[in-house]
């Protein structure tokens, strides 16, 4: 299943993360595909795990929304 969801993932040129509870095994499988993913952190810990993940494997700050 992992695999089938990693392999849809490459139909999409980006993927936008939700607000208030962001991605978390969603956004690691889309990354692992080599997917950008667009994300605003907030303020409680649930918003920030997606900005996070993009820090972690390197996209660095582009993928990461302020206001």
């Amino acid at each position: 299943m992992k695999s089938e969801h990693i392999r849809c993932s490459a139909l999409v040129d980006l993927c936008l993360d939700k607000l208030l509870c962001n991605t978390h095994t969603n956004g690691t499988n889309v990354l692992w595909a080599g997917l950008p993913m667009v994300t605003l952190p907030l303020e409680k810990m649930a918003t920030r795990v997606a900005g996070s993940l993009c820090l972690a494997i390197g996209l660095g700050e582009e993928m990461i929304v302020t206001r």
